[in-house]
């Protein structure tokens, strides 16, 4: 489970942020990209410290693909518990990715 404690109410305020046209998110729906089996993970390109990891998944209740920022809580001995730390709808690149590593696994 990751812990949107500190970033929870920055991924549900997107449009306040960036515009009318962003799709805000809700923690929850966060978590169940995180946890789609599906999912896509990597290393965050956009990553300062290089600790942050960059996760694509399905949310059934936003039912759409979210991109999904983490970091984890310590990174001495290497964690489980990780810190959200950004979240938006997925562009149509992600998207892609998403769906063909889908198509490949059947």
């Amino acid at each position: 489970m990751v812990d949107w404690e500190h970033r929870g109410e920055y991924i549900q305020r997107r449009s306040k942020r960036k515009g009318l046209d962003e799709f805000d998110v809700e923690p929850e729906w966060a978590n169940e990209a995180v946890d789609d089996p599906d999912r896509l993970v990597a290393s965050d390109p956009g990553s300062k410290s290089g600790e942050s990891v960059r996760i694509v998944g399905y949310s059934r209740s936003a039912d759409r693909i979210l991109t999904v920022i983490v970091v984890p809580k310590s990174v001495t001995p290497v964690s489980d518990e990780w810190w959200g730390a950004n979240a938006w709808a997925s562009n149509e690149s992600d998207q892609r990715k998403y769906y063909e590593e889908l198509e490949e696994e059947r």
